[in-house]
């Protein structure tokens, strides 16, 4: 007697092996990991360049180069954080707009050969007038002085004489 054949059947093709699984649903895993960290990828970098983009508008700013030049000839600066001084990159500050008038607020922080500091000032811009400094003070870091750039500085006293001295 002899035994039976096993005969696969006429439309199925029969190779002997398993089925394969194609690529993606081999790595479906990882294809979701990675199109996460992209996204994310994505929006931080969109974020990051949002935030940059501001903070240059107000660096720029003709009213912060203005005010930079005004607190670096301040003496009093000079004698504390040196001259020149560099703008940091990390700047804050607000900036609207009412009938015209634009107000800028903006804190600035600056570094000098001898220390750091943050250049704080408000001022109005209307078209065809000059900028005004409503405020415009030099704040010294670590628990410093507040050095009020508005205000002029004392004269230095000469040296006097006393009197009915040489």
């Amino acid at each position: 007697m002899s035994t039976p054949t096993m005969v696969p059947p006429p439309d199925v093709p029969w190779t002997g092996e398993p089925e394969r699984k194609g690529w993606l649903s081999r790595n479906a895993v990882w294809v979701v990991i990675a199109s996460v960290v992209l996204v994310v990828g994505v929006g931080i970098t969109c974020a990051g360049g949002f935030v940059w983009a501001a903070m240059r508008v107000f660096r720029d700013h003709p009213a912060t180069q203005e005010a930079l030049t005004k607190v670096e000839a301040d003496p009093r600066v000079a004698a504390i954080v040196g001259t020149p001084l560099t703008p940091g990159w990390m700047v804050q500050g607000n900036i609207g707009t009412t009938g015209g008038v634009t107000t800028l607020n903006v804190r600035l922080p600056v570094t000098g050969p001898k220390g750091s500091g943050v250049i704080r000032f408000s001022v109005t811009d209307m078209p065809g007038s000059p900028r005004v400094f409503t405020s415009l003070q030099f704040v010294v870091d670590n628990g410093g002085a507040v050095i009020d750039v508005m205000k002029p500085t004392a004269p230095v006293p000469e040296e006097v004489t006393p009197p009915g001295g040489p």
